[in-house]
Parts: C-alpha cells; sequence; structure tokens
C-alpha cells in the first residue's frame, strides 16, 4: 500500500508541474526512466562510485525495488525503507495537497 501511494503522489505532483499533455513524457523522460536504470532494478549498483551510490539508494525505487528483493528472498524488508518511503509519502503529499487546495481556490 505504502508503494502505491508514494508513488500515485509523486506522479500527482508531477501532473500538476506539466503545462499541457505535451509536458508529461518529458517528466518521464527526465525522471522516471533514469530512475528505473540506476535505481538496482535492472542492473546491480555495487560497480557504482560510493557518492552516486549513496545518492541513488535514497531515491524511491532503490529502497522499494530492495523491499521487494528481500521479501521475495524470505528477509525483512527493513525500517530504513519504510522511513524512506513514508518521509516521500509525506513531502509528496502534503505537496498534492497543497496544490489541490490552490487549484481549488482560484
Amino acid at each position: 500500500m505504502t508503494l502505491h501511494a508514494v508513488f500515485s503522489t509523486i506522479a500527482l505532483v508531477l501532473s500538476f508541474l506539466a503545462k499541457s499533455y505535451t509536458d508529461a513524457p518529458r517528466f518521464t523522460s527526465y525522471i522516471i526512466t533514469p530512475m528505473s536504470f540506476l535505481c538496482n532494478t535492472f542492473f546491480s549498483t555495487e560497480q557504482m562510485p560510493s557518492g552516486f551510490r549513496q545518492v541513488i539508494s535514497i531515491l524511491p525505487l532503490s529502497q522499494a525495488s530492495g523491499m521487494i528483493r528481500a521479501v521475495a528472498h524470505g528477509e525483512e524488508a527493513g525500517l530504513f525503507g519504510f522511513a524512506v518511503l513514508a518521509a516521500y509519502l509525506l513531502v509528496f503529499g502534503l505537496l498534492s495537497v497543497w496544490f489541490i487546495y490552490r487549484k481549488k481556490n482560484l
């Protein structure tokens, strides 16, 4: 449930930032596609430089894929992953509420 809520609030914020229908694919090209390749979904991050790997590890897709892999291997998902995803949910949830409130009161 948390995973869906995190990515849904991110999508909602990005939909408010898009000025037109033609802007929406730009967000996919610049944010979603690089994140899917860098966040340990297709390729391992073990060979990446240490600082770069640490930045990537706090992205929501890194935490989500790490938690899913842990559960698939019979391990616990870990509290750090939940904390990172909860932080993203809080930030993007508040931004979503702010955008909706602003749109409603124009």
